[in-house]
């Protein structure tokens, strides 16, 4: 929890700092390029940061219930539902850092290519799915 909470505090920095270059405005009312990069580059930082705090809050979570019930079933379950996490969390990170090369293209697309946003998106779209059948399985315990 205190590795989550260290990774969310420095989103939370960067999430401050890149609203005083624009972000939550409009592109069009974003007056120059320079911030307007900025802004695309804290919000590749802040989704770098988001995937690990998810997957570690909820590890330690499951983790918790372990020390509740330890049956072997329970133990299997949770086990399995780890695996899931930590799986369907770092395909995400490796699409943000393969996605674009070099990686600062993301925020300057002058500088390399990049692959269709389609990929990190549906890469998002698994780790949300599991994310909710893990909070679903959850509750069941």
């Amino acid at each position: 929890m205190v590795i989550v909470c260290v990774i969310l505090l420095f989103r939370l920095g960067v999430q401050i700092e890149s609203v005083k270059h624009g972000n939550g405005r409009h592109v069009w009312y974003i007056e120059h390029k320079k911030d307007y990069e900025w802004v695309v580059m804290a919000n590749w930082y802040t989704q770098i940061c988001l995937f690990p705090a998810i997957c570690l809050l909820k590890v330690s979570i499951c983790l918790l219930l372990l020390r509740i019930k330890d049956s072997r079933r329970v133990k299997q379950v949770i086990y399995t539902i780890i695996g899931g996490l930590i799986l369907t969390n770092i395909v995400p990170l490796f699409v943000l850092f393969a996605q674009c090369s070099p990686v600062k293209t993301f925020w300057q697309p002058s500088a390399g290519k990049c692959w269709t946003p389609k990929v990190r998106i549906y890469s998002i779209y698994v780790q949300a799915s599991e994310s909710y059948n893990v909070q679903r399985s959850l509750s069941l315990y």
